[in-house]
């Protein structure tokens, strides 16, 4: 089978390495690939700005994923949005940290989409909160501490990579060693 009958078939819309754009073409696979991300995006409308549209972060994005979306029959041309991503400092010709470029193009869709509700509802789509518990063995006193990050979706996919059998280590709870205790301070 060819690639382009893989793609087409598949649904997969290919990318050109520009510039050592491999990590911005993966991070773009998986904005192509998330619906709930391209209807987000899709609703948004570019009202007044004194962004010019070259520099325009979510506007590029948009227009690229639609363009990924509407023809795959051949290879989609991203270079205005590669230039875009230069002139909010996300240089060209440099090799960069997928997560890194991940999170700096979320700080541009929060920066530069005037409607503040929905670049909240695309950052929610990537946010992750932690809850921390920590508990005194000796006075039994509970602090609790709630955090969030900004990530990737990590794909699990049907077979036995299930949560239900990631290592139970990794959610149980953990006694603290002499050498590792920590002191509570009590309100």
């Amino acid at each position: 089978m060819s690639l382009m009958s893989y793609t087409t078939r598949s649904g997969l819309m290919g990318l050109s390495n520009y510039g050592l754009s491999c990590c911005v073409n993966s991070l773009l696979q998986s904005f192509s690939a998330t619906q709930e991300f391209t209807e987000l995006l899709n609703r948004w409308q570019m009202s007044d700005t004194d962004i010019p549209e070259d520099c325009n972060t979510p506007l590029q994005l948009q227009r690229l994923l639609r363009k990924m979306q509407s023809d795959k029959s051949h290879t989609a041309h991203h270079e205005d949005f590669l230039r875009c991503l230069d002139r909010n400092h996300i240089q060209l010709y440099v090799q960069h940290d997928v997560d890194e470029v991940f999170l700096s193009i979320l700080n541009l869709i929060q920066q530069q989409i005037s409607d503040k509700e929905l670049a909240q509802e695309i950052k929610q789509l990537y946010k992750i909160t932690v809850e921390q518990n920590l508990q005194c063995q000796t006075c039994f006193y509970l602090t609790k501490d709630t955090s969030y990050f900004l990530s990737l979706p990590l794909p699990i996919s049907d077979c036995s990579n299930t949560v239900v059998s990631l290592p139970p280590q990794f959610c149980a709870h953990q006694k603290l060693s002499v050498a590792s205790k920590w002191s509570v301070a009590q309100p």
